[in-house]
């Protein structure tokens, strides 16, 4: 008789041990559902937006006031006619930013993007993968660089860098329907590959942050999506 209840026991066991097995195999087989869920592509600025003029001007009271300081030209829609991309100055201007205005001029419509802490020159941006930019830069600038990627032209324009952070990293990318801000936040760029996909790495500097890694791909729909480590 013992030996049958130990014989019962045994079988108990065996069947425990393979529900347990068969759990643990359908929680396994789940894991990738839920990481694909968190890589799903969305088309969000990372970072923040930059400012309104006319907020600016209504918040103060004043009018800004503007002068060319660099005018390129580019055919970003690859029809033959060059586009204008026009680089602007705050007049009587005495901080930091050698521009602090992109206008995307078209035949017949101009897109505006305005930075009041302003633009500054690449060799001063204290991104380490600027040198590598240089030799493929789309049009001969100091101040902004044009890259090609797939059917992706992006604009990178950087910010002055204060103290111990990172200065400002903004991306535009001017081949979507209308040029569209990507990225806008502080941060180093220290990776840049052209493959199938983009991918940029960059790195942050924030006080509860420190040495944070994000990886930022540039999926289909020509937008960033951070992949976070």
């Amino acid at each position: 008789m013992k030996w049958i209840i130990s014989i019962l026991v045994v079988i108990t066991l065996i069947q425990c041990k393979t529900k347990n097995n068969e759990t643990k195999n359908e929680e396994v087989n789940e894991q990738p559902a839920v990481v694909a869920e968190e890589q799903s592509w969305t088309n969000e600025l990372i970072g923040e937006p930059l400012d309104s003029e006319l907020e600016i001007e209504e918040k103060y009271n004043i009018k800004l006031n503007f002068s060319i300081h660099k005018i390129y030209e580019y055919d970003i829609n690859k029809d033959g006619i060059k586009e204008k991309i026009i680089l602007d100055k705050l007049d009587e201007w005495n901080d930091p930013g050698d521009f602090h205005r992109i206008r995307i001029e078209y035949k017949d419509t101009c897109f505006t993007f305005y930075n009041s802490s302003g633009w500054i020159k690449t060799n001063y941006s204290a991104n380490y993968y600027i040198s590598d930019f240089k030799s493929v830069n789309e049009i001969d600038s100091e101040y902004i660089i044009l890259r090609k990627n797939n059917d992706n032209l992006l604009l990178f324009a950087f910010g002055y860098v204060y103290a111990s952070n990172p200065g400002l990293l903004s991306i535009i990318n001017l081949s979507i329907k209308e040029p569209q801000l990507i990225l806008n936040d502080n941060c180093l760029l220290v990776q840049y590959e052209d493959s199938n996909t983009t991918f940029v790495t960059t790195r942050y500097f924030r006080e509860d942050e420190i040495n944070q890694r994000d990886t930022l791909i540039l999926n289909k729909n020509g937008y960033i999506n951070r992949l976070h480590h």
